[in-house]
Order: structure tokens, then sequence, then C-alpha cells
């Protein structure tokens, strides 16, 4: 086995195989039989750890979706992201995780440099979703080791002049939130965009933080008022909304409490052409009360 450059160990040719079999399917076209291949390296991954292997075979099913995902282009990753969700419960498995977590953190990477975070925000948001449920804080990788901070990221808003002007249109019959309010709601991204700066200006950071804190609180709406208004909207959604509605619609539980049969092939998006737009805060202070 050693002659000619062959593999010298079970694991690598099981590996090798796999792979294979992966890219003629995919070259194919035959996407039945690709993830029927990821199934069984999860299902091969798993019987090895169960026998007390720790060696490279638990790899395989990372490695078959790293392949599949890079074989494909940014609009049809969507679907083959359903199928690291589906598997989430054997990926994220600490005897497979441990030997395979830099493999799935460079496909989920590699995978959101492709994507759009415009046309593409539910995907991406999905994806680190995911990671957040399957990395622990400890990791350095999920770390800002350097501190560094996105001090572009500016949320403008209205100055007290704009703020009287609109208030003068509102409503007279309803009680409207007055400008330290609406200041201090907005005033407190610019401390979540630059962390280290509230060390600078407690005073400040405190003050907004309260009086966000406060019209939350004068807002809290009771547990029956959240599921009336959740079942509300969900019974005048058509099923055929959107990417990602069967994921919103329901329940979600940790990684490592789901089971093969949570997420399958009708919770998945029917078509990866459609296009969710994210947008920026709506800062108009005529909005605040809804808000």
């Amino acid at each position: 086995a050693e002659s000619g450059g062959a593999p010298k160990d079970v694991a690598d040719c099981s590996e090798l195989g796999a792979r294979e079999a992966l890219f003629a399917a995919l070259d194919g076209e035959d996407d039945a039989k690709a993830r029927r291949l990821v199934a069984l390296g999860c299902a091969y991954a798993v019987h090895e750890a169960d026998c007390g292997e720790r060696g490279p075979a638990l790899k395989v099913p990372y490695l078959l979706l790293e392949d599949a995902i890079d074989a494909v282009s940014s609009l049809e990753a969507e679907t083959w992201w359903g199928e690291v969700e589906k598997h989430a419960p054997t990926l994220t498995k600490p005897e497979l995780f441990a030997r395979g977590k830099l493999v799935l953190l460079r496909t989920c990477n590699g995978l959101l440099k492709r994507l759009s975070r415009a046309r593409q925000a539910e995907l991406c948001g999905r994806i680190l979703l995911f990671m957040a449920g399957a990395w622990p804080m400890s990791e350095r990788s999920a770390l800002n080791i350097k501190g560094e901070c996105h001090v572009d990221n500016v949320t403008a808003f209205e100055d007290a002049g704009a703020f009287e002007a609109h208030d003068g249109e509102d409503d007279k019959d309803a009680t409207p939130p007055d400008y330290e309010t609406y200041s201090g709601f907005w005033a407190v991204q610019a401390w979540l965009a630059d962390p280290p700066k509230a060390l600078n200006d407690k005073t400040n950071f405190l003050k907004a933080a309260d009086a966000c804190l406060s019209a939350l609180e004068e807002t809290a709406c009771s547990e029956d008022d959240m599921q009336r208004a959740r079942d509300a909207w969900l019974s005048a959604r058509p099923r055929d909304a959107g990417p990602g509605e069967a994921l919103r619609s329901k329940p979600t539980k940790p990684f490592g409490e789901m089971e093969a049969g949570d997420v399958d092939a009708s919770d998945r998006p029917a078509s990866a052409s459609s296009v969710v737009l994210g947008h920026k805060y709506l800062t108009n202070s005529r909005l605040l009360r809804i808000q």
C-alpha cells in the first residue's frame, strides 16, 4: 500500500474515496447522491468515534461539506448550508468537533467572504448563529484579540431641532417620547460600535444606557402578548414567503440538543435566488414609538 504514492492508512483511503465519489456526483450534477454521501460520511465518523477512533477518519464529513460548498456558486450555497444545519448535531459532537473544527471554521469563513452582506444578509446571519452556537467563548478564533472596532459605523440621528419639528406633527392624543429618550436610545450605538470609548466617557454612556433601558421597560410586553402577536404574524404569513421562513417559524434549540429531523428539506428555501435585503437602522423620531 505504500508504493506508488497510495495512502498508508485506512482512514486516508476512506477520505480519498469519499471525496472522489463526491466530486463525481457534483460533476454529474447529482445533488441527491452528493447529499447521501455527506450523510454517509457523518454516519461513518460517528461509528468510528464510537469505536474509539480519534484520527483523521473523523474529519471526513467536514471535508465533504467543505468540498461541496466550495464547488457551488454563492447563490447555490444556501442549499448546501442547509446540509450543515441538518447535520449540526453530528458536526458538533465533542469527539468529532475536536478533529474537524478547523475545517468547519475555514468553511464558514470562506463562505461568509463570498456572500453579499446586503443581498444575502439572512444566510450570513444563519452562518454566524451557527458559529456562535458551535464554538465556545473560550475559542481563540471567536475573540477580538487585537480589540479592533469598526469606528466608521456611525448611526446618525436627529438633533433637538429636527426632533421638535417632527414632534409637532405627531398625534396629539398620544404621549410622545422626549428628546432625552430618543437621543439616548440611538446614542448608545456609538458605544456599542466602539466599547473602549465607554471607559473614557462613563457618565454619558450610563446616561444613554439608562434612557434606553427605561424606554424598553416602559414598553415591556407579557409572554402572552408576545405569543399572541407571534401566532398572528405566522398565521398571516404564507408558507412560501421567502428564505428562512420555516426556520423563523419554529422554536430554535441549542445545536447540542438538535435532532436530525429538526431541520429537514422542507425547512430550507425552495429557491436560492430569492433576495433578502438588509438595512441599517431607521432613526426617524416619528418611528420611535413604534420601535
